[in-house]
């Protein structure tokens, strides 16, 4: 281990970062900058990058954009139809060409990275038509490499649900190392009738700040 102080510090942007004698690195702004520590004739550099949230609840990017999104299918009709909602989110009008086990994926069309250090993410659901999710699938990426494929709670048709992913019991959230994650999919494993018009509103997709 080396003594902080005994490196020189700098910072290429001080309207992001500053650092102190002791290495203290504050955040300022959103934005990023280069931090460099040197002692004798080596010279490190580190990448910081400074992202505050504005409010305890914010949207992810393409929450209400169908563009952003790309859908595959399982045993579900290809006339399947992902669509914005009018108060914001995006819904899916499908059918299904057969029971056995229907599902379809969404995928960004982008690297879907959740802003900051969120301690959860939320989901708001509504199914209309008689149709049923057994299961939602939801898989993450983590800044250190690990995977997680968290499965929430079966959802019936009726009244809108907020589903909950709560990080710090899926990974280590103590270790800034998993920062920041990434959405990769969710996955919907249906139980319905065939060849039945069914409609999922997906009202809300956002990220928590306690």
């Amino acid at each position: 281990p080396i003594e902080p102080r005994a490196l020189a510090w700098n910072v290429s942007d001080e309207n992001v970062i500053k650092v102190s004698d002791d290495g203290k690195v504050n955040g300022i702004k959103d934005g990023s900058a280069t931090l460099r520590g040197n002692i004798g004739n080596i010279t490190r550099d580190i990448v910081v990058t400074v992202q505050c949230p504005k409010a305890e609840l914010m949207s992810i990017n393409g929450e209400s954009n169908p563009d952003d999104w790309k859908m595959t299918r399982s045993n579900v009709k290809s006339d399947a139809k992902l669509t914005a909602l009018d108060g914001g989110g995006l819904a899916v009008d499908f059918s299904l060409t057969s029971t056995r086990s229907p599902a379809f994926t969404l995928t960004p069309n982008n690297d879907l990275t959740l802003y900051s250090l969120p301690d959860e993410l939320r989901l708001k659901m509504k199914l209309t038509g008689g149709v049923k999710f057994t299961s939602s699938v939801v898989a993450l990426t983590f800044a250190d490499g690990t995977r997680a494929n968290v499965t929430l709670p079966a959802v019936e048709t009726g009244d809108e649900q907020e589903l909950k992913i709560d990080f710090s019991q899926v990974t280590d959230t103590s270790c800034i190392g998993i920062y920041p994650i990434k959405l990769n999919s969710l996955r919907f494993n249906i139980s319905g009738k065939a060849s039945t018009a069914y409609r999922l509103e997906l009202s809300s997709m956002k990220t928590h700040y306690k």
